[in-house]
């Protein structure tokens, strides 16, 4: 998460000297924007909306051949005069990409040949500059300029342009071009291109198959579909799988999505009730919370496969456009403690979750008799705080078994100034990267001999 001050020619440059090590990855892409973009990580500053350009060229790169060309997954640039700029060498590829509100979105400079794989350009004047050849696959373009002036020679694959100038010629019956984005998508929280319901562009009978290989594996997991916002509380039990179709028939055309199957937003869950979630759905979380546990035996469970993760993930991980009113969950899984809680569980097995750039967290800070535990997980970017205070007559635990921790942060503490308050921990067979473990106990009185 890297943000640009307006009007300081605010530049990333990386040198040919230097190698370039991309680790964006689904649902917590890389994300290049501005100052006063409060919709993603932390807020900075008071200024209440972005208003033009801010970075210059947020992010230009310099080709070495030692190291071979740049192949960028999982990234979004927004709110700058050059989105991206490559110097030299041929072959780079951009995947996933997204490019929004920008003056210019890709430039290259001595470059022969490069491919962008499921991209999605909104806003943006000038989509492609530079005398380069571009192969563009599963492209979505909304206004604005495919070329700057007639350059670079762009073919479309299975891609679709609405009220975009400058196409060019190098698209055939598998792409469409259009004069009007009206009636093409639809708008789903801060995601505006989704296919519209009933979409004729959907399953695409002249949708070319023979694409990237690695490209098409990945688009059998992505979507067009939007997800369904869930607007009342848990008030019974109820099992979330998943809703938006993923693309395993005759390809959808344009940019897809990584799926986000409900958007959740400071819903409750009642008493006695669980909420099941199963193979392989994905939980969109934004606003000051997730889910929170009013009081009694309630019970979360996240139950994915090896191959189908279930993702608990923030919106604006997946969509295009989050604004500051799209909130950032502050708190995921929250336990109000008002002297009823006790006995609920949280259950999380081959589940992903991830955050970026924020420290959001799962919270647990009530008397509980229950257990919280992780197994088979993958979590990114997550600050857990499970705390049991002193003089509540309860002894929760906590189990984390087999997971991977990146840049986490695990808060874990019993009891305060010296009167305990029971908290069992097992802990096996964890990985941790670049994270932080505190576990705090209670103060030894004095004078006490234990």
């Amino acid at each position: 998460m890297i943000k640009y001050a307006a009007g300081v020619g605010a530049t990333i440059g990386v040198n040919a000297a230097t190698r370039v090590v991309w680790r964006g990855g689904k649902y917590r892409p890389v994300v290049l924007t501005a100052r006063d973009d409060h919709g993603v990580g932390q807020k900075i500053g008071s200024a209440t909306s972005v208003s033009g350009y801010y970075a210059t060229t947020a992010l230009g790169l310099t080709y070495n051949a030692s190291y071979g060309p740049f192949d960028l997954a999982w990234c979004r640039v927004s709110h700058a005069q050059t989105g991206i700029s490559v110097s030299g060498g041929s072959g780079h590829t951009l995947r996933h990409l997204q490019v929004i509100n920008c003056d210019q979105g890709l430039v290259t400079s001595s470059v022969s040949a490069y491919a962008v794989r499921n991209g999605l350009f909104q806003g943006v004047n000038k989509a492609f500059s530079g005398s380069s050849t571009v192969t563009a696959t599963h492209l979505t373009v909304n206004g604005g300029a495919l070329r700057n002036a007639g350059q670079p020679t762009v073919t479309l694959q299975n891609s679709l342009l609405t009220g975009v100038s400058d196409v060019g010629g190098g698209y055939g019956a598998d792409s469409q071009v259009l004069g009007s984005a009206s009636g093409v998508f639809q708008t789903v929280q801060q995601g505006a291109h989704y296919l519209a319901a009933g979409s004729p562009y959907r399953n695409w009978s002249a949708a070319l198959t023979t694409i990237d290989s690695g490209l098409l594996q990945d688009l059998r997991q992505l979507t067009t579909y939007p997800p369904v916002a869930l607007t009342s509380d848990f008030a019974v039990s109820t099992t979330l799988s998943p809703q938006a179709q993923r693309d395993v028939d005759t390809l959808d055309l344009g940019y897809h999505y990584l799926p986000l199957d409900y958007l959740v937003s400071g819903r409750s869950l009642a008493a006695g009730c669980t909420l099941l979630l199963t193979n392989g759905v994905s939980l969109g979380a934004h606003g000051s919370s997730m889910l929170t546990f009013q009081s009694g035996t309630a019970r979360f469970v996240s139950e994915g496969t090896p191959a189908r993760l279930n993702q608990l993930a923030y919106c604006g991980a997946v969509q295009e456009q989050p604004t500051a009113g799209s909130g950032i969950p502050g708190q995921w899984v929250n336990d109000y403690y008002n002297g009823a809680n006790q006995g609920y569980t949280v259950t999380l097995r081959f589940t992903g979750l991830a955050l970026q750039g924020v420290a959001s967290r799962l919270t647990v800070a009530g008397p509980f008799t229950g257990t919280i535990t992780l197994q088979d997980c993958q979590v990114t970017g997550m600050e857990w705080y499970v705390h049991n205070q002193s003089g509540w007559s309860y002894s929760p635990n906590v189990v984390f078994h087999n997971n991977v921790l990146e840049r986490c942060t695990l808060d874990l503490s019993q009891g305060q100034g010296g009167v305990p308050g029971y908290l069992g921990l097992t802990w096996r067979n964890n990985l941790m990267r670049s994270g932080r473990w505190s576990c705090g106990t209670p103060t030894r009185p004095t004078g006490t001999g234990s």
